[in-house]
């Protein structure tokens, strides 16, 4: 139970930080939409990834893991698909400046590109959320 808990507060937190540094998650109804996106997000992941998971063995295999995160990529798909309040658009993001490094703002166009990338921050953010709750 505390893994489930555990499960969707990191996705609904990840949802509304990446919302909040990316633009094109389009949420209808504001934090209760992110709320509901995060639940059906994270319930959607404990069914399917394990799925898609064993299908992609053999390619996680041969890239050393690389290709977990496109479990991500599915499950944001059928998410999108199955909630009227949840859309992906297209993604942008304004860049990032400081001494020490430079981000370059980048927008890419809507579609799979869009799906590839927003899936990639949002695992990458739920993976440091997840690291920082140790």
């Amino acid at each position: 139970m505390k893994k489930i808990i555990r499960i969707l507060v990191v996705e609904i937190f990840a949802l509304y930080i990446v919302s909040q540094i990316t633009t094109g998650l389009s949420f209808e109804m504001g934090a209760q939409g992110i709320i509901i996106t995060g639940i059906v997000l994270a319930i959607a992941s404990l069914l399917v990834k394990p799925i898609v998971g064993i299908l992609l063995l053999p390619l996680n295999l041969i890239t050393f893991g690389l290709f977990r995160w496109v479990g991500n990529l599915v499950v944001l798909y059928g998410v999108d698909h199955f909630l009227n309040q949840f859309t992906v658009g297209t993604f942008g993001f304004n860049g990032y400046n400081t001494n020490l490094f430079n981000i370059p703002s980048t927008h890419l166009s809507e579609g799979f590109v869009s799906y590839f990338v927003f899936s990639f921050v949002i695992s990458l953010v739920g993976t440091i959320i997840y690291w920082l709750i140790g």
